[in-house]
């Protein structure tokens, strides 16, 4: 049967529910008795207020080790004041503090020539007095590397000069242990950008005293454990080297290095040593030694480099010059450490100096 009926309501009993108990059934219309169930659930609530919420932060290495920099982006209740408060090897600093900030709060602390470790927190305020800080536990950022593997040599435009695993011929980062220990690779990253210092991961690996490892900078991660997820612009940029710690992270090594000509490798003159030269006979996972440096270049101003070239020929020193083809025809005239030969044709050219005349060779 239909069971409303059972109980004996009707069309006036439904209709007036939400305002009316049934008849002894219920006690109140369903209105009230959310109405009841509000005030109940409330009652048991304890309003507390909400501190600003860190999103994202942001380290950045740039100019490591005379500066750091770090940057909190921020969400959630409008922050009052977010506040760095830090110690430089183990003594205290006076607290950095802004105020109101909207979106993201940045801060940067001048490092001491002899620092070697910073610890840090941030920490944010609303409004109502409510307090968060960015991190757990306070992080530490150390300089001093407890091993000396380093950066060793690179090149970052590879047209013939050693090609990985699948015969391709990609970007390369050579890493050397100097030192008589081994040294576990798992704590450690590489990265060419200052503000992602993790960016590509170590696989594990034991890398053994006096061994040199080859890390493919190409993003091809699918052609062995030491391709990296970034690619070296010819252009010039940063890599850089660190290790994972316990609640923060080692700066271990980092080079800047320059607009580099095709097949040239950019690399330390010297193993684990400064200073860094431009190698015109790069040694991919072997010791470092050259028939060019830009030690030498430097010091033998006459000299022009690579001869034959097929992309960047350099002077050895900022000059004016004017190039002509071997009949005399006028091809390009400047001011620079270099002239980009890549779109010349092949053949032999001329460039005129202040001071010489000198052949070279498109290739």
């Amino acid at each position: 049967p239909y069971r409303p009926l059972d109980w004996g309501f009707d069309n006036n009993d439904f209709l007036n529910a939400l305002d009316e108990g049934a008849g002894g059934h219920v006690d109140y219309g369903v209105l009230e008795f959310a109405e009841i169930r509000r005030n109940t659930a409330l009652a048991q609530l304890e309003f507390v207020s909400i501190a600003p919420i860190p999103l994202r932060v942001k380290e950045d290495f740039e100019e490591f080790p005379s500066l750091f920099a770090v940057e909190v982006f921020l969400e959630g209740p409008e922050c009052l004041s977010a506040e760095l408060n830090f110690s430089l090897n183990g003594i205290q600093q006076e607290t950095q503090s802004v105020s109101n900030p909207t979106n993201s709060v940045l801060f940067q602390i001048a490092l001491p020539t002899d620092f070697e470790e910073l610890t840090y927190n941030v920490s944010l305020s609303s409004g109502s007095g409510a307090n968060r800080t960015v991190y757990c536990e306070p992080r530490h950022i150390y300089n001093s590397a407890p091993s000396s593997i380093v950066i060793n040599e690179l090149m970052s435009s590879n047209e013939f000069t050693i090609s990985d695993e699948a015969g391709d011929f990609d970007d390369w980062i050579e890493i050397y242990n100097p030192s008589d220990l081994t040294v576990e690779l798992g704590d450690y990253f590489l990265s060419d950008n200052s503000s992602s210092p993790s960016k590509w991961h170590f696989p594990e690996y034991s890398l053994q005293p006096g061994e040199f490892l080859l890390v493919w900078a190409d993003r091809d991660l699918n052609d062995g454990p030491f391709h990296a997820n970034f690619r070296l612009s010819a252009g010039g940029e940063e890599v850089l080297l660190f290790k994972d710690e316990d609640n923060g992270i080692r700066w271990v090594d980092a080079i800047i290095f320059p607009v580099l000509p095709t097949d040239f490798s950019y690399g330390r003159e010297n193993n684990a040593q400064n200073p860094w030269i431009l190698f015109s006979t790069s040694t991919p996972g072997a010791s470092n030694s050259g028939f060019l440096g830009i030690s030498d270049f430097k010091s033998n101003e006459n000299l022009i480099y690579p001869n034959p070239v097929s992309t960047l020929l350099f002077f050895g020193s900022k000059v004016s010059f004017r190039i002509e083809s071997i009949e005399g025809r006028s091809i390009a005239r400047g001011t620079g450490e270099y002239f980009d030969a890549s779109l010349l044709p092949s053949g032999v050219y001329i460039v005129h100096f202040d001071d010489r005349v000198q052949r070279f060779v498109k290739q």
